[in-house]
Formats: structure tokens, C-alpha cells, sequence
């Protein structure tokens, strides 16, 4: 046909850029070796617990939930949850989701509508930026940390806003620091808006207990806070969620359009994260171990020169062009290392890196 392949051009004019820019992308598969490359920070994937409620769960509810949790698709796993994940993280409810990116998609999606505003760290995740994109919400980006900018712009562009948001990372899941808590809440509650919390990377990880972000600085979650997290991380299943007030949940059931109209999470993956839970409430050991190969890992580093800091998982080193971060995966791969090659647009341009996260 004359027309074959020709709304195949533009896809294979792109991937050839993207090759020649040193960006092309393939699957990778779990490595053998010592892999720095996992997110499960706790090793919890290889524990029987984990696989025995999620064998427990398929045997009694079924390898999936069989529809939308609006439509029979609600289980007994999912309600265990949410309880749990509430009473870990302080908050009156809380919702899971499919995956990580889809809480933060949906949710953020339905929180904001046009004539909202939001404010969103340059470095947020790409799950993120692309719920904003879908609100229709005016947005407002200030640099990464910047909380002078962020007042000058909430003061500048607040008032014409009918709600207000501000939306961060608890850990940023690709340079491992983590956000000013106390001062963005005083942020947030001087100028009315919500403080919306992505804790994917900090669920599991943080000093003093693993619960994430807010119990790092000893606090728990007001009411115009919210926290979303991942279960696939140090939770070692799949899966997202969102913690916050009982009516904000409510609010998400009948209007986040990612929750209404997807499959509830298999009921497996919910009985597993819950035995992660528990067994993170019950084993300090694990918390422990994770710290201390922190620790290691940064003194590592900072022999060769490298800085470092030991209180997140995760550890870059900045290599600049996407070319040297590949050759130095590659390098540390033949010798049985396994750390991730990071290019744009996951980083910025010019800040390529290996990206390296240790495991309990």
C-alpha cells in the first residue's frame, strides 16, 4: 500500500535522534551480580511472608480484583490497606491505586481545576508534571529547593488563584536529598494552599522508623496535607496511594477519573504490601540494616572524593554528557556492578549520572 509505514515516520525519525544523542532506551533486565540499580530498599521482594499473603489473597479473592472498585471490584485486601497505610503515615484515610504514577496522575488530575494554581519543584517526577498538565490548573515552577522563590511567586500569583497548591518530593527520587518539611508547611498555611507530598523514595527510608518524610521531622499530617506514596518501593509490591482526610478520599472516589475508570489493584499485590507493613513495624532489623549500608556506601564515596549524604538510599554521581554515564554503567557492569545510567529527560541536560541506591 502506497500508505504503509507512513505513520510510522515521524516514530522512527525520533528514535534515530534519539540514538545518535546517546538517548535510546531498552529494558533491563534484574541483574545477577551486586545490583545497585533496585528500588526495593528494605529487600523485602525475595521475603516467603510477602509471597504467602499474596498466594493467600489470589487463592481466596482472585488474581485480580475483576473491575473498578466502583463496580464489585472493591476487596477485603484493598480496605485492610488503606487502613494500615492511614494508621502508618497519620492520616485520617487513605486510597491506593493501580501504580505510583497513577496515584499521583489521578489525584493531583482531580485536586485542581482550571482557575486553581499550583506550584511545583522543577525536579518533580514526571508523574507529577503530567497530572498538572492534565488539571488544567495555571502552573507555576520554581527551582528546585528555592522556597524564596516559591514565596515570592505564591505572593505574586495567589490571589487571583482560587485554590492553591504546592507539590514536592519528600526524597527526589534522582539526586536523594530531601525537602525542607517545616518550612514548606509554614509556606503553606501562610498563603491557604494545600502541601501535596510525593514520599515514593521516602516510604521505608528515612530516620528514625522508615514511615517517610513527616515522621522524619517528627510530624504528622494536617489537614491540608497530603501524602502519596509508592507500594512497589521499599514495599516490595505494586501499587500506589494517597493518604489524607477521609473526605478528600471521598472526594477522589467520585471525581479522580484514573480511580473510576481502572481495575481496582490486584488483591496479591495489596496483601503483600500489607505483610511489608507489618513486617516493617515489627523488624527494626531491617530499618537498621538499610541505615547502616547507607552509611557505608557514603563513606565509600567520600573516599574517592565523591560527596555524599548517608540519609536517603539513593546516591548520584554526576557525569554530565549521556555518552560517559553509559560507558560508566557499562564499565562497572563487566566487572558484576550494576548501577543505573540516568540521561535526559529523567535529569536535566548536562547532568547525566550513575545513579546507585542501596538495599537493607
Amino acid at each position: 500500500m502506497a500508505v504503509e509505514g507512513v505513520p510510522l515516520r515521524g516514530l522512527e525519525e525520533r528514535l534515530a535522534a534519539a540514538g545518535r544523542a546517546g538517548l535510546a532506551r531498552r529494558t533491563v533486565p534484574r541483574p545477577d551480580g551486586l545490583d545497585f540499580m533496585t528500588n526495593d530498599y528494605l529487600g523485602l521482594l525475595s521475603r516467603p511472608e510477602l509471597a504467602e499473603a499474596a498466594a493467600e489473597a489470589a487463592a481466596r479473592w482472585g488474581t485480580g480484583a475483576g473491575g473498578s472498585r466502583l463496580l464489585g471490584g472493591d476487596c477485603p485486601p484493598h480496605r485492610r490497606l488503606e487502613e494500615a497505610l492511614a494508621e502508618w503515615k497519620g492520616t485520617e484515610a487513605a486510597l491506593v491505586f493501580p501504580s505510583g504514577w497513577q496515584a499521583n496522575a489521578a489525584a493531583l488530575s482531580a485536586l485542581l481545576r482550571e482557575g486553581d494554581g499550583v506550584w511545583s519543584d522543577s525536579l518533580n517526577h514526571a508523574s507529577i508534571i503530567d497530572g498538572l498538565r492534565l488539571s488544567k490548573a495555571g502552573r507555576f515552577v520554581f527551582p528546585h529547593g528555592d522556597l524564596d522563590e516559591l514565596e515570592r511567586s505564591l505572593k505574586r500569583h495567589r490571589p487571583s488563584c482560587r485554590t492553591a497548591l504546592i507539590v514536592v518530593e519528600g526524597v527526589y527520587s534522582m539526586d536523594g536529598d530531601v525537602c525542607d518539611l517545616p518550612a514548606l508547611r509554614e509556606t503553606a498555611l501562610r498563603h491557604d494552599a494545600v502541601l501535596y507530598v510525593d514520599d515514593a523514595h521516602g516510604t521505608g527510608t528515612l530516620p528514625p522508623r522508615g514511615r517517610g518524610v513527616f515522621d522524619r521531622f517528627g510530624m504528622k499530617p494536617l489537614e491540608n496535607e497530603v501524602v502519596m506514596g509508592t507500594l512497589s518501593k521499599a514495599l516490595a509490591s505494586q501499587g500506589g496511594f494517597v493518604c489524607c482526610t477521609a473526605r478528600m478520599r471521598e472526594y477522589l472516589v467520585n471525581f479522580s477519573r484514573g480511580f473510576i475508570f481502572s481495575t481496582g489493584l490486584c488483591p496479591p499485590a495489596a496483601a503483600a504490601a500489607l505483610a511489608a507493613l507489618e513486617l516493617l513495624s515489627s523488624d527494626e532489623s531491617l530499618f537498621g540494616a538499610l541505615r547502616r549500608n547507607c552509611v557505608k556506601m557514603a563513606e565509600g564515596l567520600h573516599s574517592l572524593g565523591l560527596p555524599a549524604s548517608d540519609e536517603t538510599p539513593i546516591f548520584p554521581v554526576v557525569l554530565r554528557g549521556p555518552d560517559e554515564a553509559l560507558a560508566a554503567a557499562r564499565f562497572l557492569a563487566d566487572r558484576g556492578i550494576h548501577a543505573g545510567a540516568v540521561r535526559p529527560p529523567a535529569v536535566p541536560e548536562g547532568s547525566s549520572r550513575l545513579r546507585a541506591t542501596v538495599s537493607a
